[in-house]
């Protein structure tokens, strides 16, 4: 076998997923040639794959030693770099990458995904559009663009790029293929699947336009999920609830919850502000009010983690040894919120005494009901964040360096909920600035 049927037969393996079979002909032919620049590039490819990054390196740098005008390889590069966080090092490769080839999109994509995690908002823009002009159906580029263009607040584009989240492997959204899609248009007394997607925040934030469909005729049938149903039913204009699972029933038109604004042509101006569009069941109001005895302190909820599973959690959420500082404010009695794992800092931390009922809180509609009793609500960008913007409750929200999308950039309030103030970190991972400017605001 020559060497380049020998090379495009380790390619085929390389793609097939094949490694091992992949890796030993590259060796073999490298035994051979040992100059051989596409090979030891790609062997490289396969040491980043299986997470040897300094053999990586060295093999790729090699391969570029040998032929230094190849994107592709000054774009892998790039990846190993990035997969080490050596943010100055990928950045170099990519723009060298560009330089040789211009229309190169992976390289143009990540660069962006630099760009953002660095907060250069401006530069991932340009990097996402230039991606998209090579390759115009990239839906991940479309809906990463889209990001970008929504934490600027710039809706009217962004929001038609983030409906190219629906071609995007990891969002899973029903679909009934004989239905369309609702535009915004009206439905005189046509009925609609409103369905929601991602989690119960995202639902909780995006209910608020049920108001303005049943105003244009529709007949609501909600696909909703299991855990919120006993504290949304009653206070939605819903004709028929279901479980996200449940068979459908006859339906004109479809829409997912997150597609609401774009059907409406949603504006910063035109958000629905309205609050409180969901309140607490009253009997357990009262259960509740019955247990927080008046002492004159205020009574401030608290939540520092998120669900581990999210994709973002690793910024989000908070130590509560990093809060420790907020004990120090006279006058509050702290009450925990937060569930899961997390819950169990609360018995290390002697600094900040928290009352805990977690145990009593099953499901949205309980921690409605207690939130509805609290003066306000510290916490990071997590579910309760939503509900009690969506109660009207003052809170008090910590933010990562890169936010999402939602809370956009720069403000410290938010257009879709007014009664939240915003405090973000300065810098990634540095909880300091934010949770000393939030005990400053919370003592006076």
């Amino acid at each position: 076998m020559n060497t380049l049927d020998a090379f495009n037969l380790a390619v085929a393996d390389h793609q097939a997923g094949r490694l091992a079979e992949a890796e030993a002909q590259y060796r073999r032919i490298l035994a051979d040639h040992p100059d051989h620049a596409g090979a030891l590039q790609l062997l490289g490819v396969i040491a980043h794959q299986v997470g040897h990054h300094e053999a990586a390196i060295e093999l790729i740098r090699r391969a570029i030693a040998l032929n230094p005008h190849r994107a592709d390889y000054h774009a892998n590069l790039g990846a190993v770099y990035s997969a080490r966080g050596q943010v100055s090092e990928v950045i170099a490769c990519l723009e060298q990458a560009l330089r040789l080839a211009p229309n190169h999109p992976n390289a143009a994509s990540n660069l962006a995904g630099i760009f953002k995690a660095r907060g250069q908002i401006d530069q991932a823009i340009e990097c996402y559009k230039k991606s998209i002009s090579q390759r115009p159906q990239w839906a991940e580029a479309h809906w990463n663009l889209g990001l970008m263009l929504l934490l600027k607040g710039d809706f009217e584009r962004g929001l038609g790029e983030y409906e190219w989240r629906r071609r995007v492997a990891q969002f899973e959204l029903p679909f009934v293929a004989d239905r369309r899609t609702w535009d915004g248009s009206n439905l005189n007394g046509g009925r609609i699947l409103l369905y929601c997607e991602q989690g119960l925040g995202d639902t909780i934030q995006f209910v608020r336009y049920f108001k303005a469909i049943a105003q244009r005729g529709g007949r609501i049938i909600f696909a909703c999920q299991t855990e919120l149903r006993r504290l949304l039913e009653g206070q939605l204009p819903v004709e028929v609830w279901l479980n996200p699972d449940d068979p459908l029933s006859q339906i004109d038109v479809q829409c997912s919850l997150l597609s609401l604004p774009l059907a409406f042509k949603t504006t910063l101006d035109s958000i629905p502000t309205e609050v409180p569009y969901i309140r607490a069941d009253a009997e357990l109001y009262q259960q509740w009010q019955s247990r927080l005895a008046e002492d004159g302190r205020r009574k401030i909820g608290l939540v520092w983690a998120g669900r581990p599973d999210h994709h973002n959690d690793q910024n989000r959420s908070i130590a509560l040894s990093e809060l420790a500082m907020l004990g120090n404010i006279r006058g509050v009695h702290w009450i925990s919120l937060q569930k899961g794992g997390a819950a169990m800092q609360a018995k290390t931390i002697k600094d900040l005494p928290l009352t805990d009922w977690t145990d009593e809180l099953n499901d949205p509609a309980d921690t409605a009901a207690l939130v509805a009793n609290l003066d306000g609500v510290v916490t990071v960008d997590t579910f309760v964040a939503h509900l009690a913007g969506a109660m009207g409750k003052p809170i008090w929200l910590l933010l990562p360096f890169l936010p999402d999308w939602r809370w956009m950039l720069n403000r410290a309030d938010s257009p879709w909920y007014p009664t939240i103030r915003l405090f973000r970190q300065v810098t990634p991972r540095d909880w300091k600035t934010p949770v000393e400017e939030l005990s400053r605001a919370l003592a006076t």
